[in-house]
């Protein structure tokens, strides 16, 4: 089976397609079912968006089961006037990789897997498209669908337009909401599943012995809070330092605030920079760059508390990560933890910076209690979540029934 990726260039994909990386430190849900997709024996050619800046840069595929394929790469902005320029070029790249060679799917990811849906369509290949998460709920009931359309044309097209299958992930957007909404039961014109993310899940010898995690080498002694994610606004990591200033005012001095994740808003790292200099933490906060997979196991297992107070929604991959390896998560109560997180239980849950020092100062305090609530998170996760090899798999048998069924009219 010969399948055409269009995507654009995902933190994964560009730890080892630009940074020649042997192991993605982002975004396992494309990585992981591709890397399953390839060693199940298919192949796979990829058209990818990346920014002006990354156009000229060679790709340098890092793992070797990426060296098989095929890339072709497209100047891709996601601005007003310039992304429908980007859209432009990505829908001619993708119809001319589909006249070069025959292709039986087309795998359209994020934005750009709208425009493949367009191509694909045009040239009669069986298309499917995959989400990650929607940003459209808070506008599906204020908003009419002209305008949704007019603000969101890629998102809200991949919502409505024809394909095999839709694929979102269950992070806590509620976009199989959206979905209802913009293509209703009878009416939708595609098969929709909705799924959680996997997990990489130790062993209990593993768990037990600590498995192969590493410490971070940048990483100083004494406790830490840890907040793992890719430096964003909407990821919210300023509010970690206003959490840090409280547990110092409190009298929880000697702890640490340690960022991990992939710097693409550098003025937002500045900006957190400068604003625990002005609270006089600047020693306490520190950026470990974007880490392995061992290295983030034993900072998850290590921390004080694992920390996520995204925007939008905080059923992320480095939750669920977090709360397999058996860390105290302490998260943004928005409702998106809802079912995965129990108050005290399995986690902790806070409304505001001031909750959530008050609920580290008692971490502190009961260590024996730190320890139950990561036990207990450990457990349920194993309850919950699917293993990555499990939750790819499904993935490729999704692409599989897709190829098998009758082609396009």
């Amino acid at each position: 089976m010969r399948v055409l990726y269009v995507t654009g260039l995902f933190s994964g994909l560009r730890d080892l397609l630009l940074e020649g990386r042997s192991e993605a430190a982002g975004m396992p849900a494309l990585v992981r079912p591709l890397r399953a997709l390839l060693e199940a024996g298919h192949e796979v050619d990829f058209v990818i968006g990346v920014s002006p800046e990354d156009v000229r840069r060679p790709l340098r595929p890092g793992p070797e089961w990426l060296w098989g394929c095929g890339f072709q790469v497209v100047p891709w902005r996601t601005t007003r006037l310039a992304g429908l320029a980007s859209a432009w070029r990505m829908y001619r790249a993708t119809l001319r990789a589909l006249r070069g060679k025959r292709y039986d799917f087309v795998y359209g990811h994020g934005p750009a897997g709208t425009v493949a849906t367009l191509a694909a369509r045009h040239r009669r290949v069986p298309c499917g498209a995959r989400l990650y998460g929607s940003f459209l709920i808070e506008e599906i009931d204020r908003r009419s669908r002209l305008s949704i359309f007019l603000r969101h044309p890629l998102e809200y097209l991949a919502f409505r337009l024809p394909k095999r299958f839709l694929l979102v992930t269950n992070d806590g957007t509620r976009a199989d909401q959206v979905q209802q909404r913009l293509a209703p039961r009878g009416k939708c014109p595609y098969d929709f599943h909705f799924l959680l993310n996997g997990v990489q899940l130790p062993s209990n010898d593993e768990q037990a012995a600590g498995g192969s995690a590493a410490a971070p080498a940048s990483l100083p002694e004494g406790p830490f809070l840890f907040y793992p994610a890719r430096l964003a606004r909407w990821k919210r990591q300023h509010l970690a330092v206003e959490i840090l200033e409280r547990l110092y005012r409190g009298g929880q001095d000697k702890v640490r605030l340690c960022f991990a994740g992939h710097l693409t808003q550098p003025e937002y790292w500045e900006e957190i920079q400068a604003e625990a200099a002005a609270r006089g933490l600047a020693e306490q906060v520190m950026h470990l760059g974007a880490l392995g997979p061992n290295e983030m196991l034993w900072c998850y297992r290590h921390a004080l508390a694992v920390l996520s107070f995204y925007q939008t929604s905080n059923l992320g991959n480095v939750v669920i990560e977090a709360l397999a390896a058996g860390a105290v998560v302490l998260a943004a109560r928005d409702g998106s933890l809802e079912g995965i997180i129990e108050d005290g239980m399995t986690g902790l849950l806070a409304r505001d910076a001031e909750e959530a020092a008050e609920k580290l100062a008692w971490l502190r305090e009961h260590p024996e209690a730190a320890r139950e609530i990561g036990e207990c998170a450990a457990r349920q996760a194993r309850e919950t979540f699917r293993s990555w090899e499990e939750r790819s798999a499904m993935e490729v048998a999704l692409i599989e029934r897709a190829v098998a069924a009758p082609r396009m009219d």
